[in-house]
């Protein structure tokens, strides 16, 4: 469950069509990852509407300091 944050991150993919499959796989290997991250608290992951493919990310921080730790 995501914790209220003072500090939000949102990232936009656009996916290629075709590898969406491999898009989701990606999220399934490295959100674990990104959970053991101080200050972070989770990510909300928006699937593309019909018609769309880009994902949006959004990552939640407790303050700004790990959101600018974060790796690129």
């Amino acid at each position: 469950m995501i914790q209220p944050s003072e500090v939000v991150s949102v990232i936009r993919h656009e996916v290629r069509p075709g590898h969406e499959g491999a898009y989701e796989e990606w999220t399934r290997e490295v959100l674990p990852i990104a959970r053991t991250f101080d200050g972070h608290h989770g990510v909300a992951i928006v699937r593309p509407p019909d018609g769309s493919r880009t994902y949006t990310l959004v990552l939640p921080f407790d303050t700004l300091a790990p959101l600018r730790a974060w790796p690129d």
